[in-house]
């Protein structure tokens, strides 16, 4: 099977809506040969033995960035606490950079809110009474 004219068949036929009449009359143009060979390829998808060539790789470098590390952090629930464990054994040297950050990032955040919290304390006080 040759994945590179499978993916752009796939990409083809399914970047219609499903269940749309285009969809429908883009399986009907395929051959039978072509059409098994793109629900081969559909289920190799789906169960993960197959990986698209284009969009995964973007994907991953969007999951890898320091973004996205912190939007998982700050959303903080099991599902992404796992993901971050699951990225803290792949990537060891770049988890431990994007922690290092996000904790500066979080001490510097707790410090300017503790001397905000500090100054406004003692606003139009006396200073017998601070």
């Amino acid at each position: 099977m040759d994945y590179v004219k499978m993916e752009q068949i796939y990409n083809r036929v399914y970047s219609t809506p499903p269940n749309s009449p285009e969809r429908a009359a883009r399986l009907a143009e395929l051959s039978e040969e072509d059409n098994a060979a793109l629900y081969d390829y559909s289920v190799g998808l789906l169960s993960g033995r197959i990986k698209k060539n284009g969009g995964n790789a973007e994907m991953e470098k969007e999951q890898r960035s320091y973004e996205w590390y912190k939007k998982k952090m700050e959303e903080a629930d099991i599902g992404n606490m796992k993901i971050i464990s699951q990225f803290s054994f792949d990537c060891p040297a770049l988890y431990q950079s994007y922690r290092e950050r996000y904790m500066k990032e979080q001490d510097e955040q707790r410090a300017l809110r503790n001397r905000q919290l500090g100054e406004n304390k003692h606003r139009n006080k006396p200073y017998s009474m601070r």
